[in-house]
């Protein structure tokens, strides 16, 4: 468990503190991603505590972000509202049925959302500045 003073994990806390909405659903993205691949590589190694822990670290990511959903935007929010709570079914069972098949699938849905979201961002005029770390899941550890 890292302290309090790691700076690793002072600069994520302040990142995310500083960050534009825009910025924080990529965040929540990679960090979904990192924790499925991460719980990826712990089932590929028969660690499933740990695998477990990953996938639901992934779900409070995506329940977040269906939380954050303006659902007086219509069918949009609508949509990713049924697509957001079908992703936490799906982890559910990774974790009960200790399947990485549902991780994969989740892992893919979250990797399109987050490219389809980065180019919806890139057409803006005012772009928001995102640097995520790569290690994203290993710093809040």
């Amino acid at each position: 468990m890292q302290r309090e003073t790691d700076p690793a994990r002072t600069y994520l806390r302040n990142r995310i503190l500083n960050a534009s909405p825009m910025e924080l659903v990529i965040i929540l993205y990679e960090g979904g991603i990192t924790a499925l691949r991460k719980a990826k590589e712990y089932a590929a190694a028969t660690d499933r505590s740990r695998m477990c822990e990953q996938v639901i670290r992934a779900q409070d990511m995506v329940r977040e972000l269906r939380n954050a959903l303006d659902m007086t935007r219509g069918e949009i929010a609508e949509g990713l509202y049924r697509l957001y709570t079908f992703m936490v079914q799906r982890l559910i069972k990774a974790n009960l049925e200790k399947d990485v098949k549902y991780i994969d699938e989740v892992l893919t849905m979250l990797k399109d959302l987050k490219n389809t979201w980065l180019q919806g961002v890139s057409n803006l005029e005012e772009k928001p500045k995102v640097t995520v770390p790569e290690n994203y899941v290993d710093i809040v550890n």
